[in-house]
């Protein structure tokens, strides 16, 4: 027969999967809010160094992108950053050093 510590400890267990399996799910959406900054400097830093006018939408693209971080809108603000890299040639991902 099993006494109450025991029995309250298997519980427990069960109760730290579910917190960890929630935050594993809510990861990917928060996981954008950092995207976000990353992106838009990137935009900012490779649009910096050129004066075509792929440069210049790629700017304005990062500017609209940082605005709409600071709103809370990390999915939209990541897609227009995403936009600004590929206007100017670029992947999101970092270059390999």
């Amino acid at each position: 027969m099993r006494d109450a510590a025991t029995s309250n400890r298997g519980r427990r267990g069960v109760g730290l999967a579910a917190v960890a399996m929630a935050a594993i799910v809510a990861a990917p959406g928060s996981a954008s809010a950092f995207q976000c900054p990353r992106l838009i400097y990137r935009a900012y830093a490779e649009a910096g160094n050129r004066f075509d006018l792929n440069a210049h939408y790629a700017k304005q693209k990062a500017a609209e992108a940082a605005r709409l971080h600071t709103e809370d809108k990390h999915p939209e603000a990541e897609l227009l950053a995403r936009e600004g890299l590929k206007l100017l040639g670029l992947t999101d991902s970092p270059a390999p050093r």
